[in-house]
């Protein structure tokens, strides 16, 4: 089922994105990149506040980190995971879960193409049954037939 079109202006950019610069330029990246590809729709504006707002928290994260480094040692030497790293992690994983949710991460990209046949991989032409092979779930039903093959 195709969502329905929006206006070519789609909804407004919410203002407490518009206050993160960069959240707010994942905004206009990911609604441009939807624009392209066809699929802007008013239902997506949710899910591209929350993408945008996930990636402004992950590369804030990044930012706090002292010389980008995911450890920090103490005063006595010993050595410790950044608090940010596990936030920015998780910000990851939510940036790239409303990437796949809108269809732009490279793995929702890819689509089958009708009235393509697809080609068979000859790697597994090995595996391929040949004609008058039997299925093997026709030989469990009279374990019989096993049997007298031994």
């Amino acid at each position: 089922m195709k969502s329905p079109k929006t206006k070519k202006t789609g909804p407004k950019m919410p203002e407490h994105v518009a206050d993160d610069v960069r959240a707010a330029a994942e905004w206009t990246r990911l609604t441009a990149a939807l624009k392209r590809c066809g699929n802007w729709s008013e239902d997506d504006a949710s899910l591209i506040e929350a993408a945008a707002l996930s990636y402004g928290e992950y590369r804030r994260c990044l930012a706090s980190m002292p010389d980008g480094k995911p450890t920090y040692q103490t005063e006595g030497g010993r050595i410790f995971g950044h608090p940010a790293q596990s936030m920015a992690a998780d910000a990851s994983r939510r940036w790239s879960g409303s990437l796949i949710a809108l269809g732009l991460a490279p793995t929702a990209r890819r689509r089958a193409v009708p009235g393509v046949e697809a080609k068979p991989d000859p790697k597994l032409a090995q595996y391929a049954r040949k004609d008058g092979d039997r299925d093997p779930r026709e030989m469990l039903d009279d374990p019989r037939e096993i049997l007298d093959g031994l």
